[in-house]
C-alpha cells in the first residue's frame, strides 16, 4: 500500500532523511548561512528587539554596516558590530529600519549600495504647493519656477498640503509664544 506524507521543512533549514528498522527518520539542520554586501541583517542577544543593520564590511568576528539600528538609535556606517545570532532580518524588521531611515530624511539604494537622502516633494510648473507667510499663516501659490519659488523650496517652506503647512506654523507659533527673548 503507498502512502504519501509531506512535511514541511522549516525555513532557513535543509532536511535529510534516512530509513532505520522500517523508520523514516527526518533530520532538520539548519543551513550555513552568510551575509553579503547589502543584505539586511538582525543580531544580537536580544530576539525579542535584535538590532538591525544593513550589512557591508565583514571583519572576522565583527561587521561594519551602512545603517543600523540598535536601541531606537540610528547610526551609520559604523564599525565593530559583533556577529552574535547573525540571521536574515525578517520583512517586519526591514521595515522598522527603513521606517527609521525615512523618519530622518533617508532611505536605502540597494542597488546603488548607499544610504541617501529622500528626495524633497517639489510640485510641476503650474501646479500648486503651500508655504507660511510672514504672518505665519498658510498660503497657497502656483510654481512658476520664479526665484522666490526655489527660496521657499530650499528653505523648507515648501509644502504638498495645507495641513502639512499648518502644522509646521503651529510649531513655529508655539515657539514663538514660549521665547523669552527680549
Amino acid at each position: 500500500m503507498e502512502q504519501n506524507f509531506k512535511i514541511a521543512v522549516p525555513e532557513g533549514c535543509k532536511a535529510e532523511i534516512k530509513q532505520e528498522n522500517g523508520f523514516l527518520v527526518v533530520t532538520f539542520e539548519p543551513e550555513k548561512w552568510e551575509p553579503k554586501d547589502g543584505d539586511v541583517v538582525a543580531f544580537g542577544n536580544t530576539p525579542d528587539s535584535p538590532s538591525i543593520g544593513i550589512f557591508k564590511m565583514d571583519n572576522c568576528d565583527t561587521f561594519i554596516s551602512y545603517a543600523t539600528i540598535c536601541d531606537c538609535i540610528l547610526s551609520y556606517c559604523e564599525p565593530g558590530w559583533v556577529k552574535n545570532n547573525i540571521r536574515p532580518a525578517t520583512d517586519s524588521e526591514k521595515q522598522r529600519l527603513f521606517d527609521a531611515l525615512t523618519k530622518k530624511g533617508k532611505r536605502w539604494n540597494a542597488e546603488e549600495k548607499c544610504i541617501e537622502d529622500l528626495p524633497q516633494w517639489r510640485s510641476l510648473y503650474g501646479e500648486n504647493y503651500y508655504f507660511i507667510g510672514s504672518m505665519l499663516t498658510v498660503d497657497c501659490l502656483t510654481e512658476t519656477g520664479h526665484s522666490v519659488d526655489d527660496k521657499r523650496y530650499y528653505a523648507g517652506n515648501y509644502f504638498k498640503t495645507r495641513e502639512a503647512a499648518e502644522k509646521v506654523a503651529i510649531q513655529i507659533r508655539d515657539i514663538f509664544k514660549n521665547s523669552k527673548a527680549e
